[in-house]
């Protein structure tokens, strides 16, 4: 039906929230998440991965509220499927028309820095001021795996090399963090853990489409 055209329920326009700014705002995101399959029979099979995309309009926190005034209504719409990216674009700007995206002063995306996700919000949503944030919890996951393999527990569990803030959520790209990691004092032995670890944290943090051409995120 979507394939169609059809979409559920009659148009609406959603009052969108405003920031501190006073301006209305409007959000958006889209990930991959993984599906576990089985064959006929309960027999074994590969999982696929089945992108998730939503429009959303988050309720303001307390301090934003006039004084006096109810809670904020969140609304959402929702648009998953085991589907390619490029197909899953125009779905969800359908979606976004059907409560009146168009509407809102300030749109923003959220994505988890995977690959190919911020060209697809920049191609689907192509605003000149679109906003793309990254939720930086993936990459400081990466980060904490890696610190963990660095902890020596004949140090009493200190980590075993010198601290140094990485430039994660305070604006830096995926180029300072690397930046930062090349330049550290890494201990002179290093377990295969550690090394398999430095290998991920390094594809995941690498610059979009380097000279080598293998994607990264935007951070």
């Amino acid at each position: 039906m979507l394939d169609q055209g059809l979409l559920f329920g009659p148009a609406v326009r959603w009052l969108w929230h405003r920031d501190a700014h006073h301006r209305t705002v409007a959000y958006f995101t889209v990930d991959a998440t993984g599906t576990r399959q089985q064959l006929p029979g309960g027999g074994k099979a590969e999982g696929r991965m089945a992108y998730v995309a939503g429009v959303y309009n988050p309720a303001p926190p307390d301090w934003l509220r006039p004084t006096g005034a109810a809670p904020a209504v969140a609304g959402r719409v929702t648009c998953p499927g085991c589907i390619r990216l490029a197909e899953l674009g125009p779905l969800l700007r359908q979606q976004a028309a059907h409560v009146g995206m168009e509407q809102a002063d300030v749109w923003i995306a959220l994505t988890d820095g995977g690959n190919g996700l911020e060209e697809f919000c920049q191609q689907n949503f192509n605003r000149h001021d679109l906003v793309v944030i990254l939720d930086f919890y993936h990459a400081a996951e990466y980060l904490k795996t890696l610190g963990a393999h660095l902890i020596s527990p004949a140090r009493g569990g200190r980590p075993g090399t010198r601290g140094t803030v990485v430039p994660v959520a305070e604006g830096g790209r995926g180029a300072a963090t690397l930046a930062v990691l090349r330049a550290w004092a890494w201990p002179a032995r290093r377990s295969a853990a550690l090394r398999a670890q430095w290998e991920k944290v390094e594809g995941y943090f690498h610059e979009p489409y380097a000279s080598d051409g293998v994607p990264g995120i935007r951070g």
